[in-house]
């Protein structure tokens, strides 16, 4: 153990670990200041709480801690109608709130990318519709991306980085609002596919997994190249809602989704006939609700599946 962060046996819940350059970040709760910001650089007296972000025992919250070049940003979670955008070059004076853009949340962490020298995210500025903004890390440099205008639906929370580039889901007000992707320049933001695109990525051998569907019904599983010709679903079956906890394990992926026998546990190798139930855990046509969480050496661990994620589209 580094340090006893919370002394006792009731746990300081670390969580969202985050390394930038030999510094490690991650949140924390000491019994008295609440859920707040910590790094270390692997030794007890340089084990610390960056600030104390919510005042006295309430929680800063911090969420998506993300590598920015040299810093750190993250959201500010827990706040009655929004999130914070906060950067942090390790110190409790250069921990500051960039805007109060609220960030699209749903269930609780803003997605946050680098590219480019940039952190990308999804905000809105007081309407009702969201965007992809992007920031330096100042006031000044913190400006709106994208603009699909009046008759867009804008921009879904979930932003994920491929390749390169930054993929993302925009809604024009129908199901087909369509997968796009940026590569950081007006030019580079094009639209790949008219598929509503749901709140799972994972990329897995040069190619990009999510949650698909083009109709109303139940999404589906899909991958991309990066071309139009190039994104395709991968096999008819329905996943556990749009968020069917995608995980890489050795160079399949596994999910959730619901066949004939119910909720089960289902892996891919990218093609049809290679989507397959690995097992019928709960016999009948019960499910068995697995829900990945982490591999845990050549094994998986299963929990209950919790309430999903659902993509907000402003």
């Amino acid at each position: 153990m580094i340090r006893d962060i919370r002394p006792g046996s009731a746990g300081a819940g670390i969580r969202e670990v985050q390394a930038v350059g030999s510094t490690l970040y991650f949140t924390a709760d000491d019994g008295t200041s609440g859920d707040e910001l910590w790094k270390t650089d692997g030794t007890s007296l340089g084990t610390v709480r960056v600030k104390d972000i919510g005042a006295g025992s309430s929680s800063g919250n911090p969420l998506s801690l993300t590598a920015v070049g040299d810093k750190l940003a993250f959201s500010r979670g827990g706040l009655p109608d929004s999130q914070e955008l906060w950067f942090t070059d390790g110190s409790e004076s250069g921990t500051q709130r960039i805007d109060t853009l609220k960030i699209a949340s749903e269930s609780g962490a803003s997605d946050i990318r680098y590219l480019n020298g940039y952190a990308y995210f999804v905000a809105k500025d007081g309407g009702t519709k969201y965007e992809i903004w992007k920031t330096d890390g100042t006031d000044e440099g913190t400006t709106r991306f994208t603009d699909f205008g009046p008759g867009a639906g804008g921009a879904g929370e979930f932003l994920t980085d491929f390749n390169g580039e930054l993929y993302f889901s925009v809604s024009d007000g129908t199901l087909t609002g369509g997968l796009w992707k940026t590569d950081g320049t007006t030019q580079g933001t094009v639209h790949v596919k008219d598929v509503d695109a749901g709140s799972e990525y994972r990329v897995v051998n040069g190619a990009l997994y999510f949650s698909g569907r083009t109709d109303s019904g139940n999404f589906k599983l899909w991958k991309t190249d990066g071309t139009t010709t190039g994104t395709v679903q991968v096999k008819d079956i329905a996943l556990t809602f749009n968020a069917a906890n995608f995980f890489q394990f050795g160079s399949n992926l596994y999910f959730s989704a619901a066949g004939s026998t119910g909720n089960e546990l289902w892996t891919t190798d990218g093609t049809s006939e290679g989507t397959v139930q690995v097992k019928d855990i709960y016999p009948g046509g019960s499910q068995s609700s697995s829900h990945l969480i982490l591999p845990a050496s050549a094994t998986y661990s299963f929990s209950r599946l919790p309430t999903p994620r659902a993509a907000n589209f402003g």
